[in-house]
């Protein structure tokens, strides 16, 4: 396989102030920015129930309002749970997005979180999180089965769905943080998108993360037979002066310290530098992150790197950092390599 560029693309989870509309121009603000910058995708999260961090519960009508705003970045979900989705409405809000902004969405699933937070979500849809694995691949089977026009329901002569957008089922992303994910993403033919960090594991994040790599481009290669796309999420704060933002930085992170450390996803009382590395934040001057991150292990493997910039940063904090990062941190990656071929890992 030739070396080729990988794509970049940002995330947000969507924090911000109480004020709804102001949190949401923010937002726009950061896509708008990442269109003009060069950006290949912008992502958003879905959070429900939040009153800070993770304001947009409904990520497919805000793609839409996105999509009026800007021309060529594409547009990306990371993720919609899909276990609290209805497949064929999901599928139908997908459609729309799509036309609407020319073929652009890129669809991404996944089954939620885990923890405290996540179970009182699944109480309030009324949904056992027990279940949360049998349904969420149902729906994206539905979903998937809606997207390529076949019909809808039991019956041969079902609806279909409308608008028609075929395309779009080459555009679903399932994320997964274990092997059985990834075994799932490859048997359907879809792209494999990873989280920022694993939870749950001693080693380093990269290292788990290939576990996950593996079995996606072995059933990918088994059954589909389709080109691999792997994307992974990494927070970077770059700046040209890591000593002058240190403290800019330290408040970030504890910023966001606050979500896990309440939901008992890291233990309390370690120290920053080891919180740091469970978070698997990159920081520095672009040389240093553009040399850590050709340091990851799962890099050889992606196509897309996901870059997570809105952690507890104020909107123009978050767009600072997009422009070093777009200018001068991605011209220093190395380009996808063989691992992206769909070779199986050594």
């Amino acid at each position: 396989m030739t070396a080729s560029r990988i794509r970049l693309g940002f995330l947000t989870h969507a924090n911000g102030p109480v004020d709804t509309r102001e949190t949401y121009r923010g937002l726009l603000r950061l896509f708008r920015t990442a269109d003009e910058l060069g950006y290949d995708t912008g992502w958003i999260s879905q959070h429900h129930f939040q009153d800070d961090y993770g304001r947009v519960p409904s990520p497919l009508p805000f793609l839409a309002a996105v999509a009026a705003r800007t021309s060529r970045i594409r547009l990306g979900t990371a993720v919609v749970i899909a276990p609290l989705e209805d497949p064929v409405r999901l599928a139908e809000d997908a459609a729309v997005v799509d036309e609407i902004s020319e073929g652009r969405l890129e669809l991404g699933l996944g089954n939620g979180g885990f923890g405290p937070e996540a179970e009182r979500v699944f109480a309030a849809f009324g949904i056992d999180p027990a279940r949360r694995r049998e349904r969420g691949s149902r729906v994206l089977d539905r979903t998937l089965r809606a997207l390529r026009g076949e019909p809808l329901g039991d019956r041969p002569d079902g609806p279909v769905l409308q608008p028609p957008v075929p395309g779009l089922a080459d555009r679903v992303w399932w994320s997964s943080a274990n092997p059985r994910g990834g075994a799932e993403a490859g048997t359907r033919g879809a792209g494999l998108l990873l989280a920022r960090r694993a939870l749950g594991v001693p080693g380093p994040t990269d290292l788990d993360q290939l576990r996950v790599v593996e079995p996606y481009l072995e059933q990918l290669a088994a059954g589909p037979g389709a080109a691999p796309r792997i994307a992974v999420s990494r927070a970077l704060f770059a700046t040209k002066d890591p000593a002058a933002s240190e403290g800019e930085f330290r408040r970030i992170v504890r910023r966001y310290l606050e979500g896990p450390l309440r939901n008992g996803e890291f233990p309390p009382g370690l120290g920053f530098d080891d919180y740091l590395a469970r978070s698997n934040f990159f920081h520095g001057h672009p040389e240093q992150i553009a040399e850590q991150l050709n340091r990851d292990r799962i890099l050889p493997y992606t196509t897309e790197l996901i870059v997570q910039v809105h952690y507890g940063a104020t909107v123009e904090e978050s767009l600072r950092n997009l422009e070093l990062i777009a200018t001068e941190v991605a011209p220093l990656l190395a380009p996808v390599g063989a691992g992206a071929s769909g070779e199986v890992l050594p």
